[in-house]
């Protein structure tokens, strides 16, 4: 934005320079003497200075707005930019919050799984403890294959003895 100013400004006082400098030659020259001729083309080349001066202008003012709009878009782009990085810098907190309450999450995850299998540990030494106590506490007949007793362990019991009886008398 300055810039421009700054190139308008010198534009304006160059053109100034000018058009003192030519009014000066032109008072010379009419101080040492001319002709009607080159005062009549005094006329046309100040009019073309103007012109010039004011194409001049135009044009470093159009260069000013060109240069205000592109840093006006430049501005608005880097706002944007700036705008998406502090959007960004918001998701990654959130998402090392999320990734903070996994972790606790996963270690007492990891503390129950410990704890289930000393559970799970003392319940298959329990069982095993109590199948060897069934067959402590088991009843084995000599000369008798196991599984013999079938469904009713009483009428099996009666028809044992019933014939260990017989067998004696």
């Amino acid at each position: 934005m300055i810039k421009g100013s700054i190139l308008e400004v010198t534009a304006i006082k160059a053109a100034d320079k000018h058009l003192a400098l030519k009014e000066k030659s032109y008072e010379y020259s009419e101080r040492v003497g001319t002709t009607k001729d080159s005062a009549k083309t005094r006329e046309p080349s100040l009019s073309l200075i103007f012109k010039s001066i004011t194409q001049l202008k135009a044009v470093v003012r159009i260069e000013y707005w060109h240069t205000h709009l592109a840093a006006k878009r430049l501005q608005a782009a880097i706002k944007k930019v700036n705008k998406t990085c502090s959007d960004i810098g918001e998701q990654i907190s959130v998402l090392e919050e999320i990734s903070e309450l996994l972790e606790s999450e996963m270690g007492l995850i990891k503390a129950q799984e410990v704890s289930q299998e000393y559970r799970l540990t003392d319940v298959m030494l329990k069982l095993k403890e109590f199948e060897n106590q069934q067959w402590r506490n088991s009843l084995r007949v000599l000369g008798m294959a196991q599984g013999a007793e079938g469904i009713d362990i009483c009428s099996f019991m009666l028809t044992l003895l019933k014939g260990a009886f017989l067998e004696s008398t």
